[in-house]
């Protein structure tokens, strides 16, 4: 990312056998599915180190949504995470198409946008009392969600995170254009 803070790997599970373990891992595949009601497929795993320079803005660049549609994934903490090396925040109920619409016409937004400055989402969460629920964990624990919500990995204060991320997808949703978007080969 721009402050050299947020390094990633996509499709990390092809360069080592311990990530594409975690990658095939059938439990988190048939929650995958239970999620989409249909057939998924782990497309590919992203691995993340997110570490302190004074400029960061946290995990993913602040505060987004992946998607407008329900994206599941599931992050494991590779180090022990507390609150000064950027633990995962996500809005509960920020999944929801009422959640989208109030933050856009509260922001009076035109058009639909997934990114979203930090004053803002203060202002609103203050305006609906709403707040983020924080996940500082230990290094093995599995978060999963709907990335369609309200999240961000807060700004790293001190030190690094480790995660492995999961990016699971509709089976029949990908194509060649999602390959490209993310930079990826077919396996």
């Amino acid at each position: 990312d721009k402050t050299k803070t947020d390094a990633r790997i996509i499709g990390a599970e092809k360069v080592n056998k311990i990530i594409n373990n975690f990658h095939t891992n059938k439990k988190i595949l048939d929650i995958s599915n239970i999620f989409y009601k249909e057939r998924s497929v782990h497309f590919f795993t992203m691995a993340a180190k997110l570490s302190f320079n004074g400029k960061n803005e946290g995990s993913g660049n602040g505060w987004h949504r992946d998607s407008f549609a329900p994206q599941f994934k599931a992050m494991i903490y590779l180090s022990d995470v507390e609150q000064s090396n950027g633990p995962f925040e996500y809005y509960p109920k920020s999944n929801s198409t009422k959640h989208i619409k109030s933050l856009n016409k509260f922001l009076k937004q035109k058009k639909l946008s997934k990114r979203y400055d930090h004053d803002s989402i203060v202002a609103f969460s203050n305006e609906f009392n709403e707040r983020p629920k924080q996940f500082t964990a230990k290094a093995g624990s599995i978060i999963f969600f709907d990335s369609s919500g309200l999240h961000r990995g807060f700004p790293i204060l001190s030190g690094d995170r480790y995660a492995l991320t999961i990016y699971s997808m509709r089976e029949r949703s990908i194509n060649d254009k999602k390959y490209k978007k993310f930079g990826i080969t077919p396996s």
